[in-house]
Parts: structure tokens; C-alpha cells; sequence
């Protein structure tokens, strides 16, 4: 499977393995009433969700492991955002400031 052109806040990569397409399928439903979405994510296998079109993304969210979206959204707030930083399961690439303004 290779990179297929996104459709509007369609995954621009498929999911390589399952825990991956779990992973994008619950973030697109958490975030499904989130506009604008200006950033993206890129997953442990590759796979990718763009930002909505329009904007350019302000950040990409590289989520390391299947278990950072549980790191994440067990009690989401920042301290939970930094732990997840600091651990390794999550990378920010852009500005850090703008993804922890997600938990405002």
C-alpha cells in the first residue's frame, strides 16, 4: 500500500496495520466537530491525516505506538500531552505551543 491523494480530512496514507486503522478511525470520530482542524497526524506505521484544506497545519502529532492515543485520552489534559511528550509516544513537529492550546 503506498500514499493515495487525500480526500478532505481523509487519512493521505492507508493504515498499514490494524491498531493503525483503529487509531485513525477514533481520532476522526473525536474530532469530527473540530473546525478548522490545522494540523495533522502521522501514525507509527506511516499512515497519515492532513490537515483540513484551507489552512496550511500548524503542527503535526507523531503518535510513536499504538498506546499513545490511550496515553492521550486516558485524562486528557496537558499534563497528560507532556507525559506522553516526555515518554516518547507522541513527537510534535512544527510548534509545540499551538498543539498544547488543544487542551484549553
Amino acid at each position: 500500500m503506498g500514499v493515495v491523494p487525500p480526500l478532505p480530512g481523509k487519512a493521505a496514507a492507508l493504515p498499514l496495520d490494524r491498531n493503525a486503522k483503529k487509531s485513525l478511525a477514533f481520532l476522526q470520530e473525536v474530532l469530527a466537530d473540530f473546525h478548522p482542524r490545522d494540523f495533522s497526524f502521522r501514525l507509527w506505521d506511516g499512515s497519515v491525516w492532513e490537515a483540513e484544506p484551507g489552512d496550511p497545519s500548524r503542527f503535526t502529532m507523531v503518535l510513536r505506538n499504538p498506546g499513545a492515543l490511550r496515553t492521550m485520552f486516558w485524562s486528557p489534559s496537558e499534563l497528560a500531552l507532556g507525559e506522553a511528550y516526555l515518554h516518547g509516544d507522541i513527537d510534535i513537529e512544527g510548534n509545540l505551543e499551538n498543539a498544547f492550546q488543544l487542551t484549553d
